[in-house]
């Protein structure tokens, strides 16, 4: 089987596009071959390329590839591409749209109220018009997620309901927010995301646990409430440091903040994390905090720091429910309230048993999960439903990739 794979960027930009990387890097080993189309303009990353051996292309040649390349599957991404709707319907090939976050589904792109930022669970409408008349703080890692007005919105959405065969959503948080927006709910289709097993190599093992730790992991835009996590923390009982791992457009804001609260001594902002650096900080930390107040769809690092045996605080929006069961896998608490988060804090702090207790469900939970074995298993069988194909890719196929 041969699935072409079409997203925004070809690098590791963010969550997504990590997924994109590891799946098609696992897929590789069931026998599927992978391509990938990107929007950006730019060569690929050359790292990034390693999984897809039949080619990374730029976006715009897709419609005179397609004949040569031959997938018998679309895999769309990040991409809003109004091109690409009418193009996919052309070509008649069975086609998938995985929706890693809230761009199709609001005009700020971060599903809060401009006043209070709240979560918001309305669909798209005039009343996201009021929205827009306040002023917007980018929500991608580098502030620059355009808006998109409601009607534009309307548009797109229609357009991606009648051409895709399926779309995809990593919770049930998401998949209902696709159907209060139109989407057919018998093509849609919950495929949790999975944790990587964590990494214990013999120089992580010596690392010890910091009993004053607090972590946060994540982009520094308000949505992920960073700020929140600063007021909490100069209010709670205890005098936890605090190590924050990310970067954004909010990091001045943030850094200005923790001076103003009394807190640059004990904060450190160490920058965007992967591999060895991060695992160590999940295994250095006391509790990890997700203090959001825009309700992701999965948050993926929640289950990452359990997996290390980290307990977990964060707000209960979005795909949070979908993992943290309070008081069992990690503490939940309301967004926008940096005094019950403050609170939770100070109890999993200053109370040994529990925090022993969520060290050993939290890895168990996800173990039972949130596997990689379990997400490409049921990937796979959503591909051979919406082909008919097995997954050893056409002797031309291989020919090709050969010459």
């Amino acid at each position: 089987m041969h699935v072409l794979w079409i997203n925004e960027h070809a690098g590791f930009a963010g969550v997504g596009e990590r997924y994109i990387h590891e799946t098609a890097s696992l897929l590789r080993k069931q026998g599927i071959v992978s391509s990938l189309f990107f929007e950006d303009t730019g060569a690929a990353e050359p790292f990034y390329a390693d999984p897809f051996e039949a080619g990374v292309y730029p976006l715009g040649e897709l419609g005179t590839r397609l004949g040569t390349l031959v997938p018998d599957l679309l895999f769309v991404h990040r991409c809003e591409n109004v091109h690409l709707p009418p193009l996919i319907a052309e070509s008649g090939i069975p086609s998938v749209r995985f929706f890693h976050d809230h761009r199709s589904l609001c005009p700020r792109g971060d599903r809060m109220t401009a006043i209070g930022r709240q979560p918001c669970d309305r669909p798209v409408g005039w009343g996201c018009y009021s929205c827009l008349t306040f002023p917007f703080r980018g929500q991608g890692e580098n502030g620059r997620v355009p808006l998109t007005s409601p009607g534009q919105l309307r548009r797109t959405r229609r357009a991606n309901a009648a051409v895709y065969s399926a779309f995809l959503t990593g919770s049930h948080y998401m998949a209902d927010l696709l159907a209060l927006h139109g989407f057919d709910p018998s093509r849609i289709h919950v495929l949790p995301l999975y944790v990587p097993p964590p990494m214990r190599t013999l120089y992580l093992r010596r690392v010890e646990r910091q009993p004053d730790l607090l972590l946060f992991v994540g982009p520094l835009i308000e949505g992920r409430g960073a700020d929140l996590l600063l007021q909490a923390v100069s209010r709670m009982q205890t005098r936890p440091r605090l190590l924050i791992h990310g970067q954004g457009p909010e990091s001045k804001n943030l850094k200005e903040l923790a001076e103003a609260v009394g807190l640059e001594k004990r904060t450190v902002f160490a920058g965007k994390a992967s591999g060895e650096t991060l695992a160590r900080a999940y295994l250095q930390a006391t509790v990890a905090v997700l203090p959001a107040r825009s309700p992701d769809p999965f948050f993926v690092e929640g289950p990452e720091a359990m997996s290390y045996g980290t307990p977990v605080v964060a707000s209960a929006v979005g795909g949070v429910t979908e993992w943290l069961q309070d008081g069992v896998t990690g503490l939940a608490v309301p967004p926008n309230d940096p005094f019950a988060l403050g609170r939770a804090l100070d109890r999993l702090l200053l109370d040994e048993t529990l925090r022993q207790r969520l060290s050993i469900t939290g890895p168990l939970f996800v173990g039972a999960h949130f596997t990689a074995d379990r997400h490409i298993a049921s990937l796979c069988a959503l591909f051979r439903q919406l082909t008919g194909s097995v997954t050893e890719p056409s002797v031309a196929l291989k020919e090709r990739i050969a010459a």
